[in-house]
């Protein structure tokens, strides 16, 4: 079965997964053969991700993109998830698998909670990889290769849905890991956001210094 999936922010993140996607061999690849449609409110980030073949068609807009997806992966910040849920929720085919990639997870969960159809699945995603530089022009084939991709099932995803998941993940070369959104984001603001508040709070006390 070869599965369409929908890009919605072809950044660093969204175009990375599309070069990853695109890449995979279908033939021993999880998800087989894919074709990736890609959309995204920067035109220029858009064509860059085109002329990098991160996609394989454009869409003109987020409804448009997502109408024949199997698979729709918001990779836009997480300030715009709340609109961009609502913008896409009457387009969504029936059981598809929605997903995104932000750093927070259970404020994200809510909002799907709320604001998308219950005919479709939401799986919360959060791949542990990045780079420095953003935007499609930086995007990697091998970003995600040997990453911990987190996933956060909402409670009335389907088990065909996180087996989707799963295979998309293994597909751009990353580990599955299941857990708690709650705990994804204890652990994460322990990880990333602590370290940052104190690199701050000893840069302010030797600039004092």
């Amino acid at each position: 079965m070869a599965y369409t999936v929908a890009i919605l922010g072809t950044g660093l993140i969204g175009a990375s997964l599309g070069l990853a996607l695109g890449t995979a061999d279908p033939e021993s690849a999880p998800l087989g053969r894919c074709k990736v449609i890609g959309y995204d409110g920067s035109s220029q980030q858009l064509r860059v991700a085109r002329v990098r073949v991160a996609i394989d068609a454009e869409a003109k807009t987020a409804a448009e993109a997502v109408k024949e997806a199997d698979i729709v992966v918001l990779a836009t910040p997480v300030q715009t998830l709340p609109a961009l849920m609502r913008e896409i929720a009457p387009h969504l085919r029936y059981k598809a698998l929605v997903t995104d990639v932000c750093s927070t997870k259970a404020s994200v969960l809510q909002w799907a909670r709320e604001l998308l159809p219950t005919t479709v699945s939401f799986v919360g995603g959060h791949p542990m990889a990045g780079r420095e530089k953003n935007g499609a022009e930086a995007a990697e084939l091998d970003l995600f290769k040997g990453a911990v991709y987190c996933l956060c099932p909402a409670l009335n995803a389907t088990a065909e849905a996180t087996d989707l998941a799963t295979a998309f993940v293994e597909t751009i070369g990353a580990k599955p890991y299941y857990i708690d959104p709650e705990e994804h984001d204890i652990y994460v603001a322990g990880i990333s956001h602590l370290p940052f508040l104190l690199a701050t709070a000893q840069t302010e006390v030797v600039t004092r210094s």
